[in-house]
């Protein structure tokens, strides 16, 4: 996911959620998972479903929205906590808001998180119609790479090229979407590793270094 620096809510009023939830971790971070949402309503009221959501797995995480122009719709899900967990796990986040009227939108969910402030991540987007008995979805898109691990040492650019900044020995290793081991390598201080040569499809990189474990998802 490609992260751009931006004013969240620069002229448009906050909606805060009439009420919102977030699940436990749901499964093991090596399973691989999209996240998919859903808009529908609940009476007058719109709920917002996130669902496998894979992020920090210490995240306390927050939704509210913006129609930050007519007809243009951003749900904010926001990670409030400070602390930086080495582990990634899939959540599904609920909220619920009032005042959002049904009609034609582009809808925008978009990540934030309060320890990197003004660094907005977009997980998806669509042109959707959202009214009473009818639900609305987003996706989002599979050919997104991660490109910055938790760490902030671990990077994978637009060429395929995974970066490693740690000191000392870790071990790199890569597996397809059903969970198969394609690629083990150790590696000792910074390092550079082409991944040209694996197959087209998804990939899980796990890199260990420093007593904790960075994950990236790849798509070649």
């Amino acid at each position: 996911m490609m992260a751009t620096a931006m004013a969240v809510g620069a002229s448009a009023e906050l909606i805060e959620a009439k009420s919102q939830k977030q699940s436990k971790c749901k499964k093991n971070p090596q399973s691989e998972v999209i996240a998919k949402a859903s808009l529908s309503y609940e009476g007058e009221d719109l709920k917002m479903e996130l669902v496998d959501f894979r992020t920090n797995c210490g995240a306390i995480l927050g939704v509210s929205a913006e129609e930050t122009e007519p007809g243009v719709l951003h749900f904010i899900l926001e990670d409030t906590t400070m602390q930086l967990a080495s582990c990634l796990c899939p959540f599904d986040v609920t909220g619920v808001f009032e005042g959002i009227a049904p009609g034609s939108y582009d809808v925008y969910v978009d990540f934030i998180k309060t320890r990197s402030p003004g660094i907005v991540k977009n997980l998806m987007y669509s042109h959707v119609e959202i009214g009473e008995g009818r639900t609305a979805q987003l996706e989002q898109p599979s050919g997104i790479n991660d490109t910055e691990a938790l760490s902030g040492v671990v990077r994978l650019t637009s060429d395929n090229l995974l970066t490693l900044g740690f000191d000392g020995a870790g071990e790199v290793e890569v597996y397809d979407a059903g969970g198969r081991l394609e690629l083990r390598i150790p590696v000792i201080g910074p390092s550079e590793i082409l991944l040209d040569p694996l197959e087209s499809g998804v990939h899980l990189i796990r890199v260990s270094h420093d007593g904790i474990t960075d994950t990236l998802r790849f798509v070649k």
